[in-house]
């Protein structure tokens, strides 16, 4: 089917016009779009390299190793006076044999607990350290952002394509190192008594 003249100058001028009216939109969304800048920040870099964060799990590693040395000699203990408890069966009469071997499965109950408990707390350590470290990344994450004039912080775990201007990560850790060497977790540590 042939297009008349008449209708063909049409659908040219509707599309001219569609075109001519839509490009005010696009260039403003495109001066939009570059007028929006961020900066990106790996948190978990952070969590990585930071000072404060390797000491501490530094700390909780030999507090961890301590402990379960501690943990270990009590429970040899335990296994030895239970060894000993079984070789003196047949001399113990039945009431003081039930007794011992209660008092010895008591304390053996208590030390599992106490080590369960003792590990909660050291979790809880490294959870309020990173927290800490966190808090303060993302702060100085704000005041470098602001500084570069950017409208926001990105995570990097989010972005597929980045530009190394837009990194801030390496500035980040430069400043929280000097800022928090040690967090108050880890001062927190060295004073939890041993179970």
């Amino acid at each position: 089917m042939k297009l008349s003249l008449v209708r063909y100058a049409l659908i040219i001028a509707l599309a001219l016009g569609i075109s001519t009216a839509l490009r005010p939109v696009a260039d403003a969304s495109a001066q939009d779009s570059a007028a929006f800048s961020a900066v990106v920040l790996d948190l978990d870099a952070v969590f990585r390299n930071a000072v404060s964060v390797l000491s501490l799990r530094d700390k909780l590693r030999e507090r961890e190793e301590t402990v379960l040395a501690t943990l270990s000699d009590r429970e040899e203990n335990l296994f030895a006076e239970n060894r000993d408890l079984q070789a003196q069966r047949d001399v113990l009469s039945e009431e003081v044999f039930t007794e011992q071997a209660a008092d010895i499965q008591k304390r053996a109950q208590e030390l599992n607990e106490s080590a369960d408990q003792y590990s909660g707390e050291l979790e809880r350590t490294l959870r309020e350290g990173l927290e800490e470290v966190q808090t303060l990344a993302l702060s100085l994450a704000e005041e470098i952002a602001a500084e570069r004039g950017a409208d926001a912080v990105l995570s990097k775990d989010t972005l597929f394509l980045l530009t190394a201007d837009l990194e801030i990560t390496a500035e980040v850790l430069e400043k929280l190192n000097v800022a928090l060497s040690v967090t108050q977790a880890e001062q927190k540590l060295a004073e939890l008594p041993l179970p």
